[in-house]
């Protein structure tokens, strides 16, 4: 848990820090970088797209950190409707490695630390106005992952749903901002050997933007 408890504790500092900042100035480009903790979820591997049970693996993930990288426009003509672009890093880690089984004259792993998650995503946010300061930036993305490994088991394609809500804090030249996502991937695996799909997957994560 050592990951979520520095976002929750930047969070708590950086709110009292700027607690008397100036009066709302967002425009119509928003670009931001945050720091991530992502909380453990189920991934499943099956052999069969229709994930039969007796020959679909179960495994989570552990805690683990993360980078989101994110761009907006609010055109000045609809400042509270944006499309938007994102991309997310994560060094994926597991509890244990995960053993598929042996076929094709090697075993096939999962490995436990060597898998490397970079996904990029587009959608469209929303922006609601909390006051003088603040907005609610909830928003709803489609896109597209792979994931790297030295490990050709752990080389997955797949397609994500990401749901999110961001509340940003506002200044003269730049805000403060976090946020509670929700991804899933619903189709696509490893080529050849698995299909890989999971349950919706908790991110939080902190960070500012200009």
């Amino acid at each position: 848990m050592r990951i979520l408890n520095l976002v929750f504790a930047a969070s708590f500092l950086i709110i009292p820090w700027f607690a008397d900042g100036e009066e709302l100035h967002a425009g119509p480009l928003d670009v931001s970088l945050s720091v991530a903790g992502v909380i453990p979820g189920v991934i499943f591997a099956s052999f069969e797209k229709d994930f039969p049970p007796e020959l679909t693996a179960a495994f989570s993930n552990t805690v683990s950190p993360g980078f989101k990288l994110v761009a907006d426009y609010y055109p000045p003509a609809i400042p509270w409707l944006a499309p938007s672009i994102a991309s997310h890093y994560v060094p994926l880690f597991l509890p244990e490695d995960i053993d598929l089984g042996y076929w094709d004259g090697r075993d096939h792993i999962i490995p436990k630390n060597d898998i490397h998650f970079v996904e990029i995503e587009g959608g469209i946010k929303y922006r609601s106005f909390l006051g003088k300061s603040w907005t609610a930036e909830p928003g709803l993305y489609f896109g597209y992952c792979h994931t790297f490994s030295s490990s050709p088991d752990a080389v997955n394609n797949g397609f994500i749903i990401d749901v999110n809500t961001e509340i940003q804090r506002h200044y003269r030249n730049f805000h403060v901002l976090f946020t509670l996502g929700f991804m899933t991937q619903r189709y696509g695996g490893v080529k050849d050997i698995a299909y890989i799909r999971s349950l919706p997957v908790i991110y939080l994560s902190a960070g500012v933007g200009l």
